[in-house]
């Protein structure tokens, strides 16, 4: 909408240069300009959302005053992963969700599958059909397991999911079978919307990726580089290869967006590759002088044996923290909005629900990037 407002204006003041321009007009310009600008505000309808990616749902005391704090409407959780295992070659499911049955759920979800591009690429199209059947008797079947329902006001029992997510990284060989399988999984999931990721490059290189036939895609806007590669300064997330990817872009649909706050550290030793240390508290690397010691932006050297969420590290490994800085997301939020998106319906979500990443970004700080998003 600031695009068209900026194109009024533009306009107006080549018009002026030309012609002579009436105080009439000129009001006609400006009560043009605040109804449009009425009109965008009264359009913007954001949703704010997270991502749930682990494979047992439980909620500790913490993590439910944090909901509270955060005042987000949903979560996106994912049920399980399809991949295809080595030893039998066969497609199974993976890491499938556990929950505990005598916790209530009350809270809007989305459940969310995996698959890997190798799936879709050994299937056949009429294998493909049978899986959507299957995938979407499992959603089923694990929502009903987990209570994740409630009853209407005519005592009815009804879901509290009405949108299906496919995440998938499909490639331009697969797009094809692809698209073919989520038009079965439309077909087959009754009554629900189906949304599917949409990675970086799938925006940019719309054409060659193609648009999937669904009705919304959530844009996940963070990059991984190679985080082995020992002189990279953060392989998670980097605002300038972002940029690469969404600046002057479009999408012939509506988008979702999904932000980075998860976080992690990435042990080197000898500068060689050793492992990737999840949930780790970056204030421990920055309070406890006496195991780390601070060698760069964010490096640490590690000054004594120890073992470490069940690692065992040595005198002379190196730790580099990686996350998405509030710099950097500030940016991000700035490029979206700045582009010809669809994002006045967007459901804005963060990756990933967990304590750690939420107390290394700071709580505050992420109602704050929400407020930054949705703002005029």
């Amino acid at each position: 909408m600031s695009k068209l407002v900026n194109k009024i204006l533009s306009d107006y003041f080549e018009a002026r240069n030309s012609i002579k321009i009436t105080t009439l007009n000129f009001t006609v310009l400006i009560i043009t300009i605040m109804f449009l600008a009425s009109c965008s505000a009264e359009k913007a309808n954001n949703t704010k959302a997270f991502y749930y990616w682990k494979t047992r749902y439980k909620l500790s005391e913490h993590d439910k005053e944090l909901i509270k704090k955060l005042k987000f409407d949903k979560f996106y959780i994912r049920f399980f992963d399809l991949r295809i295992d080595k030893a039998s070659g066969k497609i199974i499911p993976v890491g499938k969700l556990r929950f505990n049955n005598t916790e209530k759920y009350p809270y809007k979800y989305v459940p969310c599958v995996f698959i890997t591009n190798e799936v879709i690429k050994k299937l056949s199209k009429e294998e493909l059909n049978l899986l959507a059947i299957r995938i979407n008797k499992e959603v089923e079947y694990i929502a009903d397991k987990i209570s994740l329902k409630k009853e209407n006001k005519d005592s009815l029992t009804v879901s509290l999911y009405d949108e299906l997510q496919i995440d998938c990284d499909w490639s331009v060989s697969t797009k094809d079978k692809y698209f073919f399988f989520l038009k079965k999984i439309r077909k087959n999931a009754i009554n629900k919307k189906i949304s599917v990721t949409l990675r970086l490059w799938q925006l940019k290189n719309k054409k060659l990726a193609g648009i999937p036939p669904v009705e919304k895609a959530m844009l996940m806007c963070y990059s991984s580089g190679n985080p082995k590669d020992y002189d990279i300064e953060n392989s998670l997330a980097n605002y300038n290869e972002i940029k690469k990817y969404i600046q002057g872009q479009s999408y012939p649909m509506e988008l979702d967006i999904a932000l980075p706050i998860y976080s992690w550290a990435i042990l080197f030793r000898n500068r060689q590759f050793k492992t990737i240390v999840r949930n780790f508290n970056f204030k421990d690397a920055q309070s406890d002088t006496s195991l780390f010691k601070q060698i760069g932006k964010n490096r640490y050297f590690v000054k004594k044996d120890t073992v470490m969420f069940d690692y065992y590290v040595r005198y002379g490994d190196e730790l580099r923290l990686e996350n998405f800085n509030k710099n950097e997301m500030s940016k991000l939020i700035k490029l979206l909005k700045s582009e010809d998106l669809k994002l006045n319906n967007s459901v804005i979500s963060f990756f990933s629900w967990d304590s750690t990443y939420i107390e290394n970004h700071g709580y505050k700080n992420i109602n704050e990037y929400y407020d930054n998003f949705v703002a005029p």
